[in-house]
């Protein structure tokens, strides 16, 4: 885990799962998101998963719950437009 600076990101701490790295980078750089709230990183004790990622739409944008091989974090992403911010996110993470 590692902690990331950006005028967009808020919440209660700047750590983040490293599945969730290039997740944060991009929306973070995209002009329809507003501000990204860090959820609470959570130790899973399920079998490993290399990563896997849920999107839902919330009243202010999009929710995301990222997992990696030991933890899930969810990420609240405020957006003005969220197919853009959906799609960036996808590709973003099947890259």
């Amino acid at each position: 885990m590692s902690s990331l600076n950006s005028k967009k990101i808020s919440g209660a701490h700047t750590s983040r799962i490293e599945v969730a790295k290039s997740i944060i980078e991009a929306a973070s750089k995209l002009g329809c998101v507003n501000k990204i709230v860090l959820g609470v990183i959570k130790q899973v004790k399920s079998p490993p998963v290399y990563k896997s990622i849920k999107v839902a739409e919330v009243p202010a944008g999009i929710r995301v719950r990222v997992r990696g091989p030991k933890s899930v974090q969810e990420l609240f992403i405020y957006t003005s437009d969220r197919p853009v911010a959906t799609a960036t996110i996808a590709e973003v993470f099947n890259s």
